[in-house]
């Protein structure tokens, strides 16, 4: 890409997104429950506004539903078999557990906008799996080939950010730059063509000279058809913007093709250019606009609700009036009426108009639009129904594969995570100029040390658990409750059977140890039985006693053989 190329490029980004700046905006508010807060308050009386929650409801209904564990992937081994996929898939899990909250950040984003995207970056670190950061990036400051129909499929991508103007002069210290206020998109007021730099902090410290708090705005474009990282800055002071320009782009896939760190996160598409994306709360928003719009004026009509009594001229004082007004209890009015006429008829209550039963009609029919606007089934929302329970499972089944679907396409960004995250380790070990650093990992518990061999390969990443949504789960356990019974005859072995349970029902581990044989009691063998006694044994001659009798017996025959010898 040449330098008219880039400008053409980034004119026509800055103009896409002014153009989105207020819908992207309003979908932000909606979010965090402020939609009316500036934008209609002259138009009411008393500037009373009501913002509901249903916006935050639906966003995170979502986010509950689709990320419920720490995301995990599986890495299967290369087709010629180089590298070493056990290593791969343990440095690729260790970085994604440290990014858990990054993820469900990046998801978020893709359900309140059009899309959004991951950010891989090196980053100085002692450790070499340390050595790699992840960031969530908003659609407005990625450059997106609009024209592609798949994301493999683009000519070129880019990311716009604002480097402090003290890093911007240590990364290129040969360009001379012009400090400029840190852009902050969304606009805080919602007011067309309103001016929002002063809400930056920096706003003021460029002005006054202050470096600290200035900013410089780079461009980093990655070319593929020409293999080309170029940095370009409309903060630099020459005619040329382009401030560097690599050969080649230094990350590169297994097979050799350039890759940039940046992973798309899709959730929904647009028809007639897929990669434009589409917000899922744009697809509910005028819903939202309509129950807030309602609240809004039910409440200005509930603070003009008022009681109002009608009386003949002069037929209640001043301190009448005044006690009326206060509406104290056990308060007496006394009122200057003829004696043949009735005091209930000197003082009637004026009648207020009412609000109309359209009104909880039409309510109704918004709250009905904005359930069929989500795939969530309204159990999942906490919502009691009346369905049976094959309706209950056939609801719980339409929204698994609907959830599934969104589901599907946030595993693949995870995905695709895993891919990059394997070019930047590859790069790092490639241009390390420290030989004697050395990262180990355990694989099966024997200590490993990591070298390029082990990333050298066309790995297969897959989600670890393609079900692990709530939803998905639900299902899961409700068939393996109804298979219970009929695995055993089927000849499944009940060790294999146990082990899978406690798998699907993340039941603790210590439920797959074997227990320790039970002890009998004192003088019972195992089956219960009576243990045999033991006879105690004689000792040899007798013993003492039988010394004893054997001595005796011996004297009487000499007594008697000497009596008879006499």
């Amino acid at each position: 890409m040449n330098e008219k190329e880039i400008e053409y490029v980034v004119s026509y980004h800055r103009n896409y997104w002014s153009r989105e700046r207020e819908r992207m905006t309003a979908y932000s508010r909606a979010y965090m429950g402020s939609m009316f807060e500036s934008s209609i308050t002259s138009m009411i009386d008393n500037g009373t506004t009501v913002n509901t929650s249903d916006g935050y409801a639906y966003v995170e209904g979502f986010v509950a539903s689709l990320f419920s564990k720490s995301p995990a992937l599986t890495v299967g081994p290369d087709a010629k078999g180089t590298g070493n996929p056990d290593v791969v898939q343990a440095a690729v899990n260790q970085f994604l557990y440290d990014k858990m909250i990054v993820c469900e950040r990046g998801l978020r984003y893709s359900l309140i906008y059009p899309y959004s995207f991951f950010k891989l970056a090196i980053k100085e670190n002692d450790s070499l799996l340390d050595s790699v950061e992840m960031r969530t990036v908003h659609p407005w400051d990625v450059i997106v080939d609009h024209d592609a129909e798949e994301w493999h499929e683009s000519r070129f991508v880019g990311h716009r950010y604002f480097l402090p103007y003290n890093q911007a002069k240590k990364k290129f210290p040969n360009i001379k730059f012009d400090p400029v206020v840190k852009e902050e998109y969304l606009n805080t007021r919602i007011q067309p063509g309103g001016n929002n730099d002063l809400d930056s902090q920096s706003s003021d410290a460029a002005y006054d000279g202050s470096y600290l708090l200035s900013y410089v705005e780079i461009f980093e474009m990655y070319d593929f058809e020409s293999d080309e990282l170029i940095f370009y800055s409309p903060s630099a002071q020459r005619a040329n913007k382009i401030i560097f320009k690599s050969k080649t782009i230094p990350f590169r896939k297994a097979d050799g093709s350039p890759i940039s760190p940046l992973v798309p996160v899709y959730l929904s598409y647009s028809p007639d250019s897929p990669l434009r994306g589409y917000s899922s709360l744009g697809r509910v928003y005028d819903q939202l606009w309509e129950i807030n719009s309602m609240r809004t004026v039910w409440a200005n009509g509930i603070r003009r609700d008022a009681r109002i009594y009608v009386t003949r001229k002069g037929a209640i004082d001043q301190e009448g009036a005044a006690i009326l007004a206060e509406n104290r209890d056990m308060s007496i009015v006394e009122l200057d009426v003829p004696p043949d006429v009735d005091a209930r008829n000197a003082l009637v209550p004026l009648a207020q108009a009412r609000f109309s039963p359209d009104y909880q009609i039409y309510k109704a029919e918004i709250r009905s639009d904005l359930e069929r606007g989500t795939v969530m089934a309204p159990f999942t929302r906490g919502q009691a129904t009346g369905a049976s329970a094959t309706e209950i499972a056939a609801l719980t089944q339409y929204s698994a594969s609907e959830i599934g679907r969104m589901a599907r396409f946030f595993h693949r960004s995870i995905e695709m995570i895993g891919e990059v995250y394997q070019s930047l380790i590859y790069h790092l070990i490639m241009t390390s100029e420290d030989e004697d650093m050395k990262e180990v990992v355990l694989i099966n518990r024997e200590p490993v040390v990591l070298t390029r061999e082990h990333f050298e390969g066309k790995f297969k990443f897959a989600y670890a658990d393609q079900a692990s949504t709530p939803i998905a789960s639900a299902v899961k356990r409700s068939a393996v409750m109804q298979l219970i019974g009929v695995l055993p005859q089927l000849g499944v072995p009940p060790e294999a059977l146990r082990d899978y349970i406690i798998n699907v029902f993340d039941l603790p581990d210590q439920f797959a140890e074997e227990p320790a044989p039970p002890q009998a009691p004192e003088g019972l063998t195992s089956s219960g039985e009576e243990e045999p006694t033991e006879q105690e044994s004689l000792p040899v001659g007798g013993g003492p006693v039988a010394g004893q009798i054997r001595g005796q017996a011996q004297r009487m025959m000499a007594e008697s053989m000497i009596g008879d010898a006499t």
